[in-house]
């Protein structure tokens, strides 16, 4: 079974995110998110509006601005070995 990604959001891929931030909302803990990447199959046009979804993921479970940017971008700097400026 293929589930919908976030840029074919329909109701049910609605409720099934919803159930996925009920269940990491407190089992996600600690250095775990320093091993997420963003990544997206889209279109550069559409990237801005994914972007926003994952962040609103985010925020819903409360993942604070730093660890943010570590998904968006830091972590994947610095696993190329590129400076941070």
């Amino acid at each position: 079974m293929k589930i919908a990604t976030l840029k074919r959001q329909t109701p049910l891929t609605s409720l099934i995110i919803r159930d996925i931030l009920c269940q990491f909302e407190t089992a996600v803990v600690g250095e775990s998110w320093d091993k997420i990447v963003f990544g997206s199959d889209v279109h550069f046009s559409q990237i801005k509006k994914v972007i926003a979804n994952y962040r609103g993921i985010l925020e819903a479970l409360k993942v604070g601005k730093a660890t943010q940017n570590k998904i968006f971008g830091e972590t994947a700097m610095q696993i190329l070995k590129m400076k941070i400026n």
